[in-house]
């Protein structure tokens, strides 16, 4: 994932994490130190709300300076997709790295070779 991250961001697209975690991504931050892959990085525990919250997505959106329309949104819970989905972002739903990596191909095909 990080691999995809970083081509997106060698394109020129902005790339976020925004998780639904506790603390335990900051521990994991400290361990693995991934955030620098990220433009940004929204964890709930520090937001005060979850992605249940669909004002969420539209917080998130206006940090990065993007419109809901140029947005993808990936994730692995169906009604977080549904969420998302409803605020106007496109989505994938996470079910296994094969059909994601179909999904986003589509999306961005100057990836094809990951």
């Amino acid at each position: 994932m990080l691999e995809i991250v970083d081509r997106l961001g060698d394109e020129g697209r902005k790339c976020a994490i925004l998780s639904d975690q506790v603390n335990w991504l900051d521990l994991l931050e400290d361990e693995y130190t991934f955030f620098h892959h990220f433009d940004r990085v929204f964890n709930s525990y520090h937001l005060g709300k979850s992605k249940r919250d669909p004002s969420l997505f539209t917080t998130v959106l206006d940090a990065v300076d993007t419109r809901a329309d140029r947005a993808l949104f990936v994730d692995d819970s169906e009604g977080n997709i549904q969420r998302a989905s409803e605020q106007g972002l496109t989505t994938i739903h996470y079910r296994s790295k094969d059909d994601f990596l179909h999904h986003l191909h589509r999306l961005c095909p100057f990836i094809n070779d990951i």
